[in-house]
């Protein structure tokens, strides 16, 4: 797939739908989540049509600070999770992004975490709200097990939507499912940080 990739949030009356493409617009999975309903069972699908379902990411705890989030195929193969470090990143949000066998291979970090405090908390106020998303633009990196950055998520201005690039800084090897497993992770903790306002 040819970075940057698209992640894009489509807010609607109850719910939002996230869709995620490549540089040459190319649909790699698509979401719909539906609003007021349990959030640690996400059902991902190919395309927008939810035509096949190809991957689930379910929680392994219920209330858990640091609770790890599973990928899994649609016949139940783990194929790698996400955990957050917890207390550990209360100020700087941190997520462990593993393989199936809990081996670490890439660190999710937040490079400025107070625009992220300040979108949250300007986002809450009733007009102030629709301009936030000019104004503060969180921004991650994610570190291979070198530490070296590999590459960054940026929170892209919008007033309409949520938009999140995630550009290659680093050409590197991997796997069809290695590349599948940093999205998800990526995915996994921008739905959480949001949940975590």
């Amino acid at each position: 797939m040819e970075h940057p990739i698209k992640f894009r949030f489509t807010y609607l009356t109850l719910g939002s739908k996230i869709t995620v493409t490549d540089a040459t617009e190319r649909v790699i999975f698509f979401v719909e989540r539906k609003a007021f309903k349990f959030k640690e069972d996400i059902r991902i699908y190919n395309d927008i049509n939810k035509t096949e379902e190809i991957f689930a990411i379910k929680a392994q705890s219920w209330i858990d600070w640091s609770s790890i989030y599973d990928f899994k195929t649609p016949d139940g193969i783990n194929i790698g999770s996400v955990k957050r470090r917890g207390m550990k990143s209360f100020w700087k949000a941190t997520y462990e992004i593993m393989q199936a066998d809990k081996q670490i291979d890439y660190i999710l970090k937040e490079e400025n975490p107070f625009a992220k405090i300040m979108d949250n908390i300007m986002g809450e106020i009733p007009i102030v709200n629709i301009f936030t998303g000019l104004m503060f633009n969180p921004k991650y990196v994610v570190l291979n097990s070198d530490q070296q950055i590999v590459m960054r998520l940026t929170k892209k201005r919008s007033i309409t939507e949520g938009i999140f690039l995630l550009d290659e800084i680093q050409k590197f090897a991997r796997t069809p499912e290695e590349e599948m497993r940093v999205l998800l992770g990526v995915f996994t903790a921008m739905i959480l940080e949001k949940n975590r306002g």
